[in-house]
């Protein structure tokens, strides 16, 4: 253990007891404690370190521990043997999972010996079969927010020791909730938030604790795919990949091209399905995981996602076909939500063709699907950290450091004893994650106050810890700057927002240096430091202002205000001749209606003029029947449902027809409605004419 290591474990240690041993002789040196090897503890079985300590003259020796959390060692114990040694006994939790520091202490009136014993605690152990997930099946689900609002994944847990599990989720996501409505079933909702909708996939692990084993995880990935509006400014992703046939028991790896001029926003996804998808594609009704960057980066990189392998437990000669999309999101539109989302095919599918043959072999915490995959006949795969990966056969005092032999059931239903990792997870345990003083402002209402200038900070993201950091600026009129510099564990990302949350600048470059400027009248503002990865990653913010006059481009509405609604439209009467408006006004938030008398068989056409130079200038239209029902549906939240067709592209001027066939109006009312999209501002001209 490194003096760095040491020094930051003695700041976190809690309580300290002792115990004295009794001893005789006359003043001389300190005691000496013998050397402890470190330890690999399992949760719920008990820990067992023997302490014994010399001392040159006999005299009395107190024995010590000081443990990293104060609740430790109050249900530690430490005890004497008659011969003068002691014993520490202790019986790690679910919650003490990871690697910690123990100190032990042997004292006299001389001076004081100390030796520091690292502790790996693991998740294996328990007696009884640990609960196994018999759903959400794969890796993950969409939804499709150009058909759905809103998501539901059952839950259905076996566990043949227990009648009753306890379900919980991980991260508490806003507008979700677990409902468990039986001892090993539930419903987990979601109803993502307006501001959930800035990402586009979610992970979240579902766990089932029995009380007996460490609890059962399943990782999961939500996907929330909303098209974007048509005719987005700049180049889409390309993917480039043809599939091919294999014959193989192992799981498949599908690899593709991809490449945009700007870079990906995300890692590509790879959805997935034993049955050919529906026309048009019901993205909801396939699997799906992200994509893993083999070679190369976001502008130009080789991809692979990994498919479970439908034939592995079969015999020779059996085959299956796979079905499958690669959809890859660009980030050309920095600010708003106009990036191009691509999918390959342009329609339908892939489809390879999937062969039972060959051999397994996959090592040791490789990932897996079947057990027929994993090196010899009596290795398992097994669920590990809601990972699915191999392990291999043991008997007791077989396994290597590090791991224990326990008896473990598979993802067939196999139960017999593994050599598995006593951390519960494959690879080192990550170290964790220290954060700033700033903590915890994850959110914008909990923003932090930092001084201007630079401060040293933290980002510590992890798969179950959605960590965000927030800033917040209350300056005068002028020119507010603020840059981040971190480091390449993860892809750090920034973005200036106003007082009500609404995006100012955003930099989202492929590394962790960026910086965002604007020119702002006097108020508060925030400034948001996330990633979609997860680690620790260091950083430096700094922020700075420069007192200047900003044109603050205060929008002046028309003069036909207040038009805000269907009840307080403005009159068009479009008989004999056109109805026209000129030099209008679409400020932030504030739509302008209009209203026209239409008789059956006739024929309105919209046409909607005005200059779009950037995204905030971005007007469309919207037409409503009778009833008040918009028959021209598209907003922001759903940008896939916009259309050219219905007046609601990305460019300059908008225009829409309507022919009424109601077959009972005589007349009856219509409305228009002009709309900046996400909050656009621009002028503009109107002409309601009948055909």
């Amino acid at each position: 253990m490194s003096e760095r290591d040491y020094l930051r474990h003695r700041t976190r240690l809690g309580l300290m007891l002792a115990l004295g041993v009794a001893g005789c002789g006359a003043d001389g040196g300190p005691p000496s404690l013998d050397a402890v090897d470190d330890q690999l503890a399992v949760v719920g079985e008990e820990l067992v370190i023997n302490l014994r300590a010399t001392d040159p003259d006999g005299d009395a020796i107190d024995f010590e521990f000081g443990a990293p959390d104060p609740t430790i060692a109050a249900d530690a114990m430490l005890t004497r043997r008659p011969d003068g040694t002691a014993v520490f006994r202790w019986t790690p939790l679910a919650d003490n999972v990871g690697s910690l520091f123990f100190d032990f202490h042997a004292t006299d009136d001389d001076g004081r010996d100390t030796i520091t014993v690292l502790v790996e605690v693991g998740q294996t152990g328990g007696e009884g079969s640990a609960p196994v997930f018999r759903e959400p099946l794969g890796s993950g689900t969409t939804l499709d927010l150009a058909t759905a609002a809103c998501l539901d994944v059952p839950i259905v847990v076996e566990d043949p020791n227990d009648a009753e599990v306890e379900l919980s989720t991980t991260p508490g996501l806003d507008g979700a909730a677990l409902d468990q409505d039986s001892g090993t079933t539930g419903v987990w909702s979601w109803c993502p938030t307006e501001a959930q909708l800035d990402e586009d996939r979610y992970p979240v692990t579902f766990a089932a604790d029995d009380g007996n084993q460490a609890p059962t995880l399943k990782n999961y990935l939500v996907v929330l795919r909303a098209v974007p509006k048509a005719d987005c400014p700049g180049d889409a992703p390309v993917i480039e990949h043809a599939p091919t046939d294999v014959e193989t028991i192992l799981d498949l790896d599908i690899v593709a091209e991809v490449s945009d001029d700007q870079g990906l926003a995300r890692e590509p996804l790879l959805y997935f399905s034993s049955e050919a998808p529906a026309d048009p594609v019901d993205f909801s009704a396939l699997d799906v995981v992200e994509m893993t960057l083999t070679s190369g980066d976001m502008t130009q990189g080789t991809w692979s996602g990994r498919v479970p392998n439908p034939v592995a437990t079969g015999s020779d000669g059996d085959s299956a076909t796979v079905h499958y999309i690669i959809s890859a999101k660009d980030n050309d539109d920095a600010d708003g939500s106009c990036d191009h989302l691509v999918d390959a095919p342009d329609s339908g599918a892939f489809r390879m063709t999937v062969t039972h043959g060959g051999s397994g072999g996959a090592a040791a915490c490789d990932p897996c699907s079947a057990d027929v995959q994993c090196g010899g006949d009596s290795d398992l795969c097994v669920v590990l950290d809601g990972d699915e990966v191999c392990a291999t056969a043991c008997t007791e005092g077989s396994c290597g450091a590090g791991h224990s032999c326990s008896e473990v059931t598979s993802v067939d239903g196999a139960t017999t004893d593994q050599c598995v990792p006593v951390s519960g997870m494959c690879g080192p345990i990550a170290p964790q994650c220290r954060d700033d003083a700033e903590e915890d402002n994850d959110d914008q209402a909990s923003a932090a106050t930092v001084s201007e200038g630079s401060s040293d900070l933290v980002s510590c993201a992890g798969r179950d810890v959605d960590d965000e950091d927030w800033f917040e600026f209350d300056v005068p009129e002028g020119t507010l700057t603020v840059s981040i510099a971190g480091g390449g564990t993860t892809n750090l990302q920034l973005g200036l927002y106003d007082d009500a949350g609404d995006p100012i600048a955003v930099s989202e470059g492929a590394g962790s240096d960026e910086t965002v400027e604007a020119c702002l009248p006097a108020g508060v503002y925030a400034a948001r430091v996330h990633t979609f990865d997860t680690g620790e990653n260091p950083y430096t913010l700094t922020w700075g202002h420069a007192a200047t006059t900003c044109d603050a481009g205060t929008c002046e509405d028309d003069d036909l205000e207040q038009d805000d609604s269907q009840a307080a439209a403005t009159y068009g009467e479009v008989f004999p001749d056109p109805f026209e408006v000129v030099d209008r006004m679409i400020c932030s938030g504030d739509d302008d209606f209009y209203r026209v008398e239409l008789f059956d068989g006739e024929t309105l056409q919209v046409d909607l003029t005005f200059t779009q130079a950037t995204d905030d200038e971005d007007l469309d239209l919207h037409f409503f029947d009778p009833d008040g029902v918009d028959l021209t549906p598209c907003d922001e939240a759903m940008p896939g449902t916009c259309s050219a067709a219905q007046g609601q592209s990305v460019t300059s001027n908008e225009t829409y027809s309507y022919t009424v066939d109601d077959g009972s109006c005589a007349p009856c009312s219509f409305w228009i409605s002009v709309h900046g999209w996400d909050g656009a501002e621009n002028g503009y001209d109107l002409t309601l004419a009948l055909q």
